[in-house]
């Protein structure tokens, strides 16, 4: 079997991390597997990482995404080969791929693509009716959708019923990769915080709310004094960040440490985790939160986040509830919450996720 997987760049957001955990699955299961990268950004860590896989990995020499679009199918007939199954996981890509298999020059058994977002609840304007073309013309090349959740199922169907006559749309939960997890919190990272501290993790864009986590933790500091706040990622709401850390006067306790690529030793360390977004498909960062720390709080910003024990939830947007559900965790003692997180994960794991992959026809 040969399968290739298609990302934007080889920096790991969650829908990067999602493919790469796809990606390795199958490779340790025999098959060949190719990973196409639409920019040479974060390339290099990206090789280090698979090398010991055996997984190809081809690039174009883009630095930025709009440039590599128009480079890609060149990569592609570069390396041409018929793949029994292409995986995507960006709206945009997953047009791009259902265009190129239109015209052949990407040919797959079986195109499976996947939602990262909400996207009508995400996005409006210019924005919103780009990607309804997209999913108008080459989303028609998907054989299966994968929703994160029922309600970006339905969501999606309310306002493109036509999809559903077109392809299969299933609802699959987000995997982890327990291996992986496991084989990255055996390293003793150095973390440089001397203070207990809170960790939050992702891509410094709106919708994770690192703002609303910050006007948060200004107020659990007047309480808890002794306290850190540790956020890990990189993106562009950087600078607008670091100027509201120095205008509430935190740049003594809130620390942004960019992009981190083991972060795993940080979730295990903290006294909180915490999941801060406005709105997502469904935040992979959690999971993997729960699987390394008892205490974890989560904004409710998808489906599926109320039911999930042991971990402590508020509104999107509410800095005060946020605040008070992070100072009641770290108030807390949850020593055995972690096998109740544990248990809950079981039904995640990667390989679960690949059989039923495996079964689509």
């Amino acid at each position: 079997m040969k399968i290739a997987i298609v990302l934007p760049n080889g920096l790991m957001g969650g829908a990067e991390q999602f493919l790469i955990n796809i990606a390795i699955e199958y490779s340790k299961r025999g098959t060949q597997v190719s990973i196409f990268l639409l920019t040479n950004l974060g390339y290099l860590e990206l090789f280090k990482k698979m090398k010991n896989y055996g997984i190809d990995i081809y690039t174009t020499p883009a630095k930025r995404e709009i440039i590599g679009v128009f480079i890609f199918p060149f990569l592609i007939v570069k390396h041409y080969r018929r793949f029994d199954k292409v995986f995507t996981s960006h709206t945009h890509i997953n047009f791009l791929i259902g265009i190129l298999r239109f015209l052949k020059i990407v040919r797959a058994q079986l195109f499976i693509a996947r939602e990262s977002t909400v996207i009508f609840q995400r996005y409006s304007g210019t924005k919103l009716v780009m990607f309804k073309i997209f999913m108008k013309t080459g989303y028609l090349m998907v054989d299966y959708l994968i929703c994160q959740t029922e309600f970006m199922r339905s969501d999606l169907l309310m306002h493109m019923p036509s999809l559903g006559k077109k392809m299969h749309i299933v609802v699959m939960h987000n995997p982890i990769n327990v291996e992986s997890i496991e084989y990255n919190l055996q390293f003793d990272v150095d973390l440089h915080l001397q203070a207990p501290y809170i960790v939050a993790a992702g891509s410094l864009r709106d919708e994770k709310g690192f703002d609303i986590l910050i006007e948060a933790f200004k107020i659990i500091s007047e309480k808890f004094p002794e306290l850190s706040l540790v956020i890990l990622g990189s993106g562009v709401k950087f600078q607008i960040l670091q100027k509201m850390i120095h205008d509430l006067e935190l740049t003594k306790s809130v620390f942004l440490l960019g992009q981190v690529d083991n972060v795993f030793p940080y979730f295990k360390n903290a006294k909180v985790c915490v999941v801060s977004s406005r709105i997502e498909g469904f935040p992979n960062v959690l999971l993997q939160m729960m699987y390394c720390n008892s205490n974890v709080v989560s904004t409710l910003c998808a489906d599926g986040i109320l039911e999930i024990p042991q971990i402590l939830t508020c509104e999107p947007n509410d800095i005060s509830g946020l605040a008070f559900s992070i100072s009641k965790a770290y108030s807390s003692n949850f020593s055995t919450i972690n096998e109740y997180h544990r248990s809950y994960l079981s039904q995640f794991h990667i390989e679960q996720f690949v059989d039923k992959i495996n079964a689509f026809h």
